[in-house]
């Protein structure tokens, strides 16, 4: 018995499990029943789940996933609709098993390198099996079984081989094309801040780079700042002035900043590309709705859904406007073909209400709201609302929604001319409600929290709120102004906010800020634990330690606090206590667990190397090999391949001192072995520090062609500005960058992890010189 899944138009399929090592086997005790590992039927858009797309505007993606049991006829190796298939051959026979997944009543041929040699007629019901022994000779390869063209299988192992290439890598940034497909790909990935430095990079080159124009405008727009995203939009328009992308950058930053004239024409010339054909008419159907143009916001609205029927947006415009014309009938027609397309969509059931206020309406509305952040589905209906100038829906609409400052400041700012009481009311309750867990991030409520400061100058609430948005747009100049004017609030988690923003351009008034907040709220863990990792970023162990200390002492149960402490012990080089901590740790394991298993490598080879310095070689080794172990209550088991190649490399030496030569030997090339079998790829995940001790083996084997290709390998696939800090300073030492490797080792002097390995280097060469 099984179960499986198929997809339609789905180029990424996979079955997903955990990992066959132990490293994933771990999870069998936590989440399955006593029969093993689970698996997981997974799907995607494009081929690999780290390949990212662009979301075309006002689009809807629809695809069908058929989920089905099978039973009775051993592993599958075919699906489709109509069933599950086994094919087996066993020397002089085939084995056809069947599972039908729906009704079947068709013949079923079997080809021999396209010669048809049995055919059966099969009539199956659902969940009917077939399963039958048919004596063929088959070489492999040539076997083909078809049922009425519902299910076909060949046993060619390259029946399905693609042709097209298939290349993920990174981009060579020392072209200007190159520099913007990876801006390009950190913009899909939502990494917006390094994208948009890589997409100026690029027109530092190529200031007429159109497509870097356009989507430094795009960005500049998504971060609020509409006057510096027009520049280049203007810039890209100026240049290629039919451009589509450019056309509808133009016209969606021309509409924000309401010059509506400008916004039609652009949107006009972006409707005549069939990319923004949907996307473009729809937002023209917004701007004549916005004018009170309603007969040609209904043309262009059906001009939208014509060339996308599944433009969902484009429907909510035409029933509002068939509501704003009081034809109910046809707003009614209208949601209801909204409502089977997208049978969740809060807003075709808010205008329903509105079409019939009711209780029964309001409470078909707002039932169907039951996620973990509510009112957040109310802002953003609130925001087509607003973008259309219809403020009286979205004040009825924000007025039912769960109490939330971000909603009370825009019920303040939509009613500031039209009711300034209320307004007020509303900008009181703002002020007075906590701050806890209140992260404000649309760059439409910018000018709501710029009014309610200039409102409020008293309270801080408007300028904190209004700075994170600025900080998630990476406006972080302004973000820390705007949060340098907050005075001093009772509310530890701005000064540990404040704090981090600092980080990079302040220590100081980030130390003060950490230092500050546990002042405010002592009993607030989170509050030590930034603290404690500042004190140990910052190379100031003694702090950190007597932090976890105190830490520990108030939360003794909370195990970040533990591994806080772990880690400043191992800081102080007090690792005998800091592995006894870890000998009774019991962590639970979570996707991509690794640090806590680290620190237990690092405390075992910290008092390995200790021994070594002392000659103590025998002692040293049995540190070596328990750094090797995975114990599984630290929230990690061994993987597949586990790099061992520090611990090897120094056993190694300790080894040599000892005279085993034969041993030595052994370590040494142990580390060969594995540097040449798990060479640097792509898809490189282990810590990649080991791998200096791969290219010293390999200088050492009388290799060292190997040993520079390894470490220009690691720099291909991973670039520069990616690469650990430990690689970085051996390249440059391989190199003969003297300053360079000075300037990281600098840099890293509170990298515990980099201290280590130099400390190993500098240890094995002394070693050597006894």
């Amino acid at each position: 018995y099984g179960h499986w899944a198929l997809y339609d138009d789905m180029p990424g399929q996979k079955t997903w499990i955990w990992g066959l090592s132990r490293q994933g086997a771990i999870w069998e005790d936590l989440l399955t029943d006593g029969s093993g590992q689970y698996s997981e039927p997974q799907m995607g858009r494009y081929l690999n789940q780290n390949d990212h797309e662009f979301f075309t505007p006002y689009t809807a993606d629809l695809w069908r996933e058929i989920w089905f049991p099978y039973k009775k006829i051993g592993p599958m190796v075919k699906a489709s609709p109509y069933g599950a298939l086994n094919v087996t051959r066993t020397g002089d026979s085939v084995t056809v098993g069947l599972c039908a997944l729906q009704k079947l009543d068709d013949e079923m041929v079997i080809s021999i390198d396209g010669k048809e040699l049995y055919r059966e007629h099969l009539a199956l019901k659902p969940m009917e099996v077939y399963k039958k022994t048919i004596p063929l000779k088959v070489e492999k390869g040539k076997l083909c079984v078809n049922v009425a063209e519902k299910l076909c299988y060949s046993d060619d192992p390259k029946a399905n081989d693609l042709h097209r290439p298939i290349n993920f890598h990174h981009f060579d940034e020392s072209t200007v094309e190159g520099l913007y497909l990876a801006a390009e790909r950190y913009e899909k990935q939502r990494g917006y801040r390094v994208a948009l430095k890589k997409y100026l990079a690029c027109l530092e080159a190529e200031p007429l780079h159109t497509r870097a124009l356009t989507r430094v405008a795009e960005l500049y727009c998504r971060r609020g700042e509409y006057e510096k995203a027009l520049t280049y939009a203007r810039k890209a328009l100026k240049n290629v002035m039919y451009d589509p992308d450019a056309n509808y950058v133009y016209g969606v930053i021309c509409r924000r900043l309401g010059n509506l004239v400008d916004a039609k024409e652009t949107l006009g010339w972006a409707a005549r590309s069939m990319k923004y054909r949907s996307a473009a008419y729809c937002q023209l159907a917004e701007i004549c709705l916005l004018e009170q143009n309603l007969n040609l916001a209904l043309e262009y609205s059906r001009r939208a859904r014509d060339f996308n029927r599944y433009n969902l947006q484009a429907y909510q415009v035409a029933a509002t406007t068939y509501r704003r014309l009081n034809q109910s009938k046809k707003a009614r027609g209208v949601l209801k073909e909204l409502l089977k397309i997208d049978p969740l969509n809060h807003l075709a059931r808010f205008e329903l209400y509105l079409l019939k206020p009711g209780r029964k309406n309001l409470g078909n509305f707002q039932s169907m709201i039951r996620n973990e952040f509510p009112e957040q589905d109310y802002l953003e209906m609130a925001m087509y609302y607003v973008k259309l100038g219809l403020d009286t829906e979205a004040v009825q609409l924000l007025k039912y929604s769960p109490e939330y400052p971000t909603v009370y400041y825009w019920l303040a700012y939509l009613l500031r001319d039209k009711n300034p009481a209320d307004s007020r009311m509303y900008l009181d309750k703002a002020g007075k409600a906590s701050a806890m867990l209140v992260f404000p991030f649309r760059e439409e409520s910018i000018p709501v929290f710029q009014w309610a400061s200039e409102m409020l100058p008293g309270d801080w609430k408007a300028r904190y709120y209004l700075g994170l948005i600025y900080w998630a747009k990476a406006r972080k100049s302004e973000a820390r102004k705007l949060f340098a004017d907050c005075g001093q609030p009772d509310f530890a988690p701005f000064y540990l906010s404040r704090g981090s923003l600092y980080q990079e351009v302040d220590l100081q008034r980030t130390r003060a800020d950490f230092e500050y907040a546990l002042k405010v709220d002592s009993n607030d863990w989170r509050v030590r634990h930034y603290l404690i990792g500042f004190y140990n970023e910052q190379g100031m162990f003694d702090k950190a330690l007597a932090c976890s200390r105190e830490a520990v002492r108030m939360f003794p149960d909370k195990e970040v606090i533990t591994v806080n402490l772990v880690r400043s012990l191992m800081a102080n080089e007090q690792y005998e206590e800091a592995m006894a901590i870890l000998g009774r740790i019991q962590a639970l394991p979570y996707e991509g667990a690794r640090e806590i298993h680290n620190l237990f490598v690092r405390g075992n080879i910290s008092l390995a190397l200790k021994n070594i310095e002392k000659a103590n070689y025998a002692e040293a080794i049995k540190y070596l090999e328990d750094s090797k172990e995975y114990p599984e209550r630290l929230g990690t088991g061994r993987p597949y391949n586990p790099d061992f190649r520090m611990q090897d490399y120094l056993k190694a030496v300790c080894y040599k001192k000892m005279g085993k030569k034969d041993e030595a030997e052994r370590a040494r090339r142990a580390v060969y072995d594995y540097t040449i079998k798990q060479w640097v790829g792509y898809n490189e995940t282990e810590v990649d520090k080991r791998h200096l001790f791969g290219a010293l083996i390999l200088q050492q084997f009388g290799e060292p062609a190997k040993a520079q290709q390894l470490m220009q390998d690691l720099a291909k696939y991973h670039p520069k500005p990616t690469l650990k800090p430990i690689t970085k300073w051996y390249l440059a030492k391989l190199n003969g960058n003297i300053e360079e490797a000075g300037t990281i080792e600098s840099e890293e002097k509170n990298n515990l992890d980099f201290q280590m390995v130099v400390e190993v280097l500098e240890l094995v060469e002394a070693v050597y010189k006894r």
